[in-house]
């Protein structure tokens, strides 16, 4: 059994089937470098296998012939993956550079079959008698080696990236493996006794070099060292002590049962001592990780959001040791994702914390991938348009957040929020348990944020009730202090209306005798007089309206079986509404059935919830124009606000729908309409109404009452409600339903 052909079989298969692979999972200029310099290997590891099989001198002079083409093109392919790498490939210095490595590979292969290169090769005993140009190769090849270890270095101590700092670390480890490998080969090449070590060293400089290229999202240099350390002295003994045994006893048989059993026990060693170094390594980052989860197994103890979501931030930022992070949530009032907290802020005054709508770039993508987002990976693999996501406005986004790592938070398929997070003060990457950890930790913070919501949001609730019992303690004083402010203002009418037609009158006869009131000042006055005194007595009666709109708007009803008719509801409602804004603002419209049917309701109720449907309506008119002034919607030339009042009676019951061209809502906005404690509106001075969930139940509470809407944003909404027709009117319904079943 011959130990060379086996190592220098699996390395070249090795070499070949892992540029392929590489090649295949990327394709692009540098993983097709890297593949074409393992394919130089490759044949540098075959030819190497027919030297030892060559029947005669001559056939192991042409193999070893093959074996050096082989090795002179490893020179140029590895220089310009080294100038890709490094980014150096696009200068014409190196470009001619790797020229010339290419046409000095074409020389020497040309060279490689004179005497001048590579004289004779014996195989029993092996024997190479090397010419003067071999020496050339040798430094040529030594040469390019430490130029590409210089450019490595020169570039590591250029950039700043962390994650590309680190993968320069593995491609200079594993360079250094390589250069170890090749100079093992030049001396089994002079004497084959030599134990062929050096196909170890070229697997671990391919497993590197290749990792480092398809793999962005790397681990710490330590662990590599130790684990190609480990890997390195336990399978140098498995495989070196059965060929030490075997060259000392010259007997083959204990070296094989020797090396049977090391192979067999060699995994579970190097899975021992590897798990224990990393134990080691890593101990401080399992430190900040355990610390971490106990943090966040504190937090569902939180119930005031603004402080939990300070705590989240303060309490990554403190254990991750971060330059800068924050947390973002979405805002049902703006639809938008919004900073909620953050760490270190920018130094600039004038900074605005940027906010993001639903269609935004990083949006989509955080929807879309449902992980982590590495900003350096996305630079390294930008996506392309065909995931639709415009790659360029999402790395700007990130960008402007100052974010090495966006953590996306879903409950379910719905993203609530997202945890932005800077470099690491250390300059180290992210690692992949580090990326795996912050998911649990967001998953396990989203729902704490969902705890956190449901106890402010009930502290809200507390809040209405009292509110609402404050305005019904106010609605059963509304009738008396309605009636008490309408005798004042009918006292200020009067006394009005009587120095208008008396006192006037009187003044200006006086100033005639007198001759004053040829005076233009004192003309002037008294036109003046006259004319508030007009004014005093056409508001007062206002005054008056409004009491008494306030005292029929507060008059007790009992229960939901009063005969109502519909236009009751609305006199009632426009009274009122029109001392909070001009009516003519609603561009009402009236498309009323003919039939004079009641309602079987409760009338305050009822009035109440038209109240809030209109006042909704007018706020839909206000917000869309906002929205057109901001250019973020466009209108049409002679749009003009409009609400439509229609009622029409369908299968005994009562259908009202109130139709309206605002602003409209979002989808989303429309599935959490009827929901608890939800509100579409942008300040506390608007939340003091009944809220959308409250007239649900109110319609709810009467026989059979239903209400639904719907809405399209930038086109309006309209309401639809369902209420029983009042019982009197039975003969009429059963002859109204047997028309409209035929």
């Amino acid at each position: 059994m011959n130990w060379h052909i086996i190592n220098a079989f699996s390395a070249g298969i090795f070499s070949l089937l892992l540029g392929l692979l590489v090649y295949l999972k990327n394709k692009r200029d540098l993983t097709l470098s890297f593949f074409l310099m393992n394919i130089s290997i490759s044949i540098w590891n075959f030819a190497d296998i027919l030297i030892i099989l060559s029947p005669n001198n001559t056939f192991a002079l042409f193999a070893d012939r093959i074996a050096n083409i082989g090795a002179f093109f490893i020179i140029p392919f590895f220089i310009k993956t080294n100038l890709i790498v490094t980014e150096s490939y696009s200068y014409n210095f190196y470009k001619k550079l790797f020229r010339f490595t290419l046409l000095f590979s074409v020389f020497l292969s040309i060279v490689n079959f004179t005497k001048y290169f590579l004289k004779s090769v014996t195989i029993n005993p092996f024997h190479e008698e090397i010419g003067p140009l071999y020496y050339l190769f040798i430094a040529y090849f030594v040469i390019f080696s430490f130029f590409i270890l210089y450019n490595l270095l020169k570039y590591y101590l250029k950039i700043k990236s962390p994650i590309k700092k680190l993968q320069l670390k593995y491609i200079f480890s594993g360079f250094y493996f390589g250069i170890i490998g090749v100079f093992i080969y030049f001396a089994t090449l002079i004497n084959r006794n030599i134990p062929p070590l050096h196909y170890i060293f070229e697997i671990i400089y391919l497993s590197i070099f290749a990792y480092a290229i398809v793999k962005h999202r790397l681990m710490d240099i330590k662990i590599i060292y130790t684990r190609a350390g480990i890997f390195l002295i336990v399978y140098s003994t498995i495989l070196g002590l059965p060929f030490l045994v075997g060259y000392v006893t010259e007997n083959w048989i204990y070296p094989t049962l020797l090396m049977a059993v090391l192979a067999t026990i060699g995994p579970v060693i190097y899975s021992k001592i590897k798990q224990g170094a990393e134990a080691i390594l890593l101990q401080e980052e399992k430190r900040a990780h355990e610390m971490l989860f106990k943090a966040a197994e504190g937090t569902t103890e939180v119930r005031d959001l603004k402080k939990f979501l300070s705590f989240t931030v303060h309490i990554v930022n403190r254990y991750m040791n971060l330059t800068n992070n924050s947390v973002y949530l979405f805002d049902n009032e703006t639809n938008q994702y919004v900073q909620k907290d953050i760490r270190f802020k920018s130094k600039d005054e004038n900074y605005k914390p940027p906010v993001f709508d639903i269609d935004d770039e990083l949006i989509k993508c955080l929807k879309k991938v449902k992980v982590p987002i590495v900003y350096e990976e996305l630079i390294l693999h930008p996506l392309f348009d065909k995931d639709g996501i415009d790659s360029a406005s999402l790395t700007s986004q990130i960008k402007e957040l100052s974010a090495a790592v966006i953590v996306p938070g879903f409950n379910k398929d719905i993203l609530m929020g997202f945890l932005v997070l800077g470099n690491k003060k250390s300059g180290n990457p992210y690692t992949q348990d580090d990326l795996t950890f912050l998911m649990v930790l967001v998953r396990q913070t989203t729902l704490a944020i969902e705890n956190a919501i449901f106890y402010e949001e009930t502290g809200k609730s507390l809040a209405e009730q009292f509110q609402e019992h404050r305005l019904r303690s106010l609605g059963k004083m509304g009738s008396g202090m309605a009636h008490q402010i309408n005798n004042r203002f009918n006292l200020v009418a009067t006394t009005a209306e009587l120095a208008h037609l008396e006192y006037i009158p009187q003044l200006k006869n006086e100033l005639i005798k007198r001759n004053l009131l040829e005076d233009k000042l004192i003309k002037t006055i008294v036109e003046k007089l006259h004319d508030y005194l007009y004014s005093i007595k056409i508001e007062a009666h206002k005054g008056g309206d409004i009491a008494r709109a306030l005292t029929s708007f507060s008059r007790k009803t009992e229960g939901y079986n009063s005969a109502i008719i519909f236009d009751d509801i609305i006199k009632g409602c426009l009274n009122l509404l029109s001392c909070k804004f001009d009516l003519n603002e609603l561009g009402l419209c009236y498309e009323l059935s003919k039939q004079d049917y009641k309602i079987e309701g409760n009338l305050a109720q009822l009035q109440d919830v038209i109240f809030n449907l209109l006042d909704n309506a007018h706020d839909a008119h206000t917000k869309i124009k906002q929205e057109q002034e901001l250019g973020k919607i466009k209108l049409a030339a002679d749009y003009k606000p409009k609400t439509t009042i229609k009622t029409k009676v369908i299968n005994g019951f009562f259908k009202i729908e109130i139709e309206d061209n605002g602003i409209g809502m979002m989808p989303a906005q429309i599935d959490q309409l009827f929901i608890p404690f939800f509100t579409t509106k942008a300040t506390v001075m608007k939340g003091t109404g009944l809220g959308l969930y409250i007239i649900k139940k109110i319609i709810e509470s009467h026989r059979n009452g239903k209400i639904e809407a719907k809405s399209e944003y930038g086109q309006g909404t309209t309401f639809s409600i369902q209420l029983p027709v009042y019982q009197d009117n039975n003969k009429k319904m059963e002859e109204l339903v047997t028309k409209q079943s035929r």
